[in-house]
């Protein structure tokens, strides 16, 4: 297996986010967080088709309203990239990350501001590997001189397996410092930091900085910092311990249970 090339490509992303209709309008944003998630990634016709989509959270202060208001919501997009060489008998993988975004409320011709301008800018990578046959020399000989032949192992890599799979991850967050009333907003953040093979599973994990905005116990704003670990295991037969492997973890949802 070779690597055959590498497509990058950046796409704009402009949308307008509509609050529902018992949402009040908004004040001033306090956070937002924009993530791409791939869903697919493929090749079709020569070409490498990439679909996902944008997972968009904004917290803000609404008008006349004491507590913070939320918006999710959910973009879909698509992406074609091309690699010179590829066909279907190649494997390809793509990564897509939020190269940059801004998100600003718009206020309409009546005063009121109920919508969310959305401007962001994807960059696509995308890699591709294809089978090839490679010629090498197994037998040597001479009619006319005595030869003397020596014999060295050759390593070829080829993928062996790649896995999208969905991880649940539940912890447990002790806090130090006073009570949690009531938790306003909650975001992490995964960072890897090993990925192995034993015994015929593939083991990674890493840590995960969540970060959350509440109000205590006195009902006061606070601000709390955790970082937990997290494992997983996968389970790969046929796979060895001299096999390399890598790993990228994406958080595609975050919920929580007051204790």
């Amino acid at each position: 297996t070779s690597p055959i090339g590498v497509a990058e490509k950046y796409m704009p992303v402009e949308e307008e986010l509509e609050l529902s209709a018992g949402q009040p309008s908004v004040n001033n944003i306090i956070r937002y967080d924009v993530r791409a998630v791939n869903k697919d990634c493929k090749i079709i016709s020569g070409k490498i088709a990439v679909k996902g989509e944008l997972q968009v959270f904004v917290l803000y202060c609404g008008e006349q309203v004491s507590t913070p208001q939320s918006l999710r919501t959910s973009i879909p997009y698509s992406q074609i990239l091309e690699i010179d060489g590829i066909n279907d008998d190649c494997d390809c993988e793509c990564k897509t990350r939020v190269a940059q975004v801004d998100i600003k409320p718009r206020t309409s011709i009546t005063g009121e501001t109920r919508t969310l301008s959305l401007n962001a800018k994807l960059h696509f990578c995308a890699t591709a590997c294809c089978n090839n046959d490679i010629p090498v020399i197994y037998d040597a000989f001479s009619t006319k001189y005595d030869a003397k032949i020596t014999k060295n192992d050759i390593v070829f890599e080829k993928i062996f397996k790649t896995v999208n799979d969905n991880f649940v991850c539940r912890k447990k967050i002790e806090l130090n410092t006073g009570n949690v009333g009531t938790v306003i907003d909650m975001w992490c953040d995964p960072q890897v930091s090993y990925c192995r093979i034993e015994n015929g599973e593939v083991k990674t994990g890493g840590m995960l900085n969540i970060g959350f905005l509440a109000y205590d116990s006195d009902n006061q704003p606070a601000y709390y910092e955790k970082p937990i670990d997290f494992d997983y295991t996968l389970q790969a037969d046929g796979a060895l311990n001299t096999m390399k492997c890598d790993t990228e973890v994406t958080l595609v949802k975050l919920s929580y249970t007051i204790l």
